[in-house]
């Protein structure tokens, strides 16, 4: 509602979580391990499919959406998570790198 009352561009993004879009490639464990309990993760799953079905099929006047959330399918650079729900300082710079680019694009329209 602010971003339509002031016209101006928001953006909303689907960043990466631990349990979507990650194959941990140096058998870490995270120290929160209740998300990787079936229940949680398949919550996780599929409250992802359905955002990602929704910034697929909507049509925002006033809001972009982008999915980042597959950013780390094929990370290479060490270990993206410092726990389950946070990431590491590479990993964070990576996240702020992708959004700057997106932004930068309308911004330099």
């Amino acid at each position: 509602k602010i971003c339509k009352t002031y016209s101006i561009q928001c953006y909303q993004f689907l960043q990466p979580v631990p349990v979507v879009d990650y194959i941990p490639l140096f058998n870490e464990t995270l120290t929160d391990s209740r998300f990787a309990k079936y229940p949680h993760k398949q919550a996780l799953i599929n409250g992802y499919k359905e955002v990602r079905n929704d910034f697929r099929n909507e049509s925002y006047q006033y809001l972009s959406t982008y999915d980042i959330s597959s950013l780390f399918l094929n990370y290479k650079d060490g270990i993206p998570y410092v726990d389950s729900v946070h990431y590491s300082p590479r990993a964070n710079s990576l996240i702020s790198e992708n959004i700057f680019k997106i932004v930068e694009k309308d911004i330099n329209k």
